[in-house]
């Protein structure tokens, strides 16, 4: 039986020129099985470093999924449930463990991809989960934030679609005190809903340079976020989406909701953000616009419909620049690829990646599947090519979108089968 591992490493070299690396230290973790129960890695499901942020005291905290059977980070057990679970944990700058913090129940229901702290000792997350557990299923455990919190256990009946119970809630947003991992506070961002109407979609957020929260939140039928916004009785298989902003109260800690989110012309879902990881949002204060960057599928030709303003994102991997007052489409970019000679009907392209400087100018990493010619394009820009499969790429973009330039390694280092390269993560 194959182990997975986590492996943590921090370096002393923080220019991207360097040559030469100083290895501080490594930490291994992870558990003996992964979502396939033995060889093969999968990678929305199995174990790695789903994303890692340092404090300002040198403190690093690291999201990761977990299977049983002996998990563990460095040799320091850690609680599993039931099947897969969110792990959360902290290293000090030497790499010490300081604290861990287990997100699960029953089954595997529990998708969180993003961190970010407050340098005021707030740790904070979206998740998204299905709470299974039921007042007739007492062997069901509910979902557990942490050691001693927990949602409630539902008492509505199986088959009852009509009534609302806090138990079938499904996105929050979660504050952890970032000294001992102690649940600071849950907040649902839905309010009441039944089980025809429990989905939603939190997956796409970022936070500011003042620590304001802001995000792109689907929600079904219904009143949420205390009152902010009500979705019509029609969208009980759809998103209706909005983009809010939570205001940092730098007294108490607290995220508030601001009035008046703005309704966006989503049409179809960006699940590949809370599904898989596959979308990324950055906010350019000094602009007032927003950054929508990903892809459509979780998993390879797992495409789901995605559009903005009546126009469809054609291939898997885009970029969407909008205004932030008005939510109006600024430009937009996406990938054209090729497979010998025609343009590739089972396109495969991933940004994991978005990041800006201060003239604005943003940044890509991710990766595009492509082989012989035609070129491959981003918008109207013909993009790199070494040799057949996947070409990893770190571009550079103006606000306006005009391409910089792209650069991807002189081998893209795959074997036969093409297997897809893993995440590569700028900062």
């Amino acid at each position: 039986m194959k182990k997975l591992y986590l492996l943590i490493t921090l370096i002393s070299a923080i220019s991207v020129t360097a040559q030469t690396y100083s290895w501080q230290w490594a930490k291994a973790g992870g558990g003996d099985t992964g979502s396939g129960g033995g060889a093969g890695f999968y990678e929305t499901a199995d174990e790695m470093i789903r994303d890692v942020v340092v404090d300002n005291n040198n403190n690093s905290y690291y999201l990761t999924k977990i299977y049983p059977q002996n998990p563990n980070v460095n040799g320091t057990p850690v609680t599993s449930y039931q099947d897969s679970d969110l792990l959360l944990f902290s290293l000090d700058c030497q790499g010490n463990l300081r604290w861990s913090r287990t997100i699960g129940g029953y089954n595997d229901g529990e998708f969180a991809w993003n961190l970010k702290v407050d340098d005021n000792g707030g740790l904070y997350m979206m998740v998204n989960v299905f709470n299974s557990a039921h007042v007739l299923s007492p062997t069901r455990l509910p979902i557990r934030w942490g050691d001693s919190d927990t949602m409630p256990v539902t008492t509505v009946d199986f088959s009852d679609n009509a009534t609302t119970d806090p138990g079938l809630n499904r996105i929050f947003m979660l504050k952890y005190n970032t000294s001992n991992g102690n649940l600071d506070w849950a907040k649902p961002l839905q309010g009441a809903v039944n089980r025809v109407t429990r989905d939603g979609d939190n997956g796409v957020w970022t936070m500011d340079s003042n620590k304001n929260i802001h995000a792109v939140l689907g929600f079904e039928a219904g009143s949420h976020l205390n009152g902010l916004i009500t979705v019509p009785a029609s969208f009980t298989t759809s998103y209706q989406y909005y983009l809010v902003k939570f205001n940092y109260n730098n007294a108490t800690g607290d995220m508030v909701a601001q009035p008046n989110p703005l309704l966006l012309p989503i049409q179809g879902n960006l699940g590949a953000g809370w599904g898989g990881g596959k979308v990324q949002f950055l906010y350019d204060e000094s602009l007032d616009r927003y950054y929508l960057a990903g892809s459509t599928s979780v998993s390879f030709q797992d495409y789901l419909p995605l559009s903005y303003n009546g126009t469809p994102v054609s291939n898997d991997g885009y970029v969407l620049a909008i205004d932030g007052a008005t939510g109006t489409e600024v430009w937009r970019k996406e990938f054209t690829t090729s497979a010998n000679g025609s343009v590739n009907t089972s396109p495969d392209e991933k940004i994991y990646s978005l990041i800006k400087d201060s003239n604005s100018n943003i940044y890509l990493s991710g990766r595009y599947f492509h082989i012989g010619t035609p070129a491959a394009t981003f918008g109207n820009a013909p993009l790199p090519y070494v040799q057949p499969g996947q070409q990893n790429f770190v571009m550079k973009m103006d606000p306006s979108g005009n391409i910089l330039w792209t650069k991807i390694p002189a081998s893209n280092n795959m074997d036969s089968s093409f297997t897809r390269s893993m995440r590569a993560r700028l900062a």
